[in-house]
């Protein structure tokens, strides 16, 4: 069922968000977008989301086998980055600069609660095919080093 929140944008304006599934990014074939855009607004545990995404640019260089182009299969770096919504926290960034309200949107009504359906929207949306997700959020984080 589906339901709506409103939050403060980044650029102060209120925004209709629409989340629709009750999981988090995991494995489990639940993904959901639920926690993503707090994620992507407030950040996490008291820090904003760049800040997050530095730290996990910095993971990036020291783990590059992880598997970066399926970021649901990621877990928690420590205590403080869960690499799963700061991902997915990026992936809004990126859609609001693109298309603003209407790109969230896309994102978070098209992408369904299983994780295949998940990765086949992030590769469409962001035009990087299948073999490309991983690449492209390698290149996109580089901009936090």
């Amino acid at each position: 069922m589906a339901s709506c929140t409103l939050l403060m944008a980044p650029n102060g304006t209120r925004t209709k968000w629409s989340i629709f599934t009750q999981g988090t990014p995991t494995r489990s074939g639940t993904t959901g977008w639920r926690k993503v855009p707090a994620t992507y607004l407030g950040g996490s545990v008291s820090q904003p989301l760049e800040w997050h995404l530095k730290r996990i640019a910095r993971h990036l260089d020291a783990h590059p086998d992880l598997p970066w182009g399926r970021p649901w299969e990621l877990t928690k770096m420590d205590d403080t980055t869960d690499l799963r919504y700061a991902i997915a926290g990026l992936f809004m960034k990126l859609a609001d600069e693109k298309e603003g309200q209407r790109g969230i949107d896309h994102l978070m009504l098209q992408s369904g609660r299983e994780d295949s359906r998940s990765y086949q929207v992030l590769e469409a949306y962001f035009d990087t095919g299948p073999e490309g997700l991983g690449n492209f959020i390698q290149q996109k984080l580089g901009a936090y080093r």
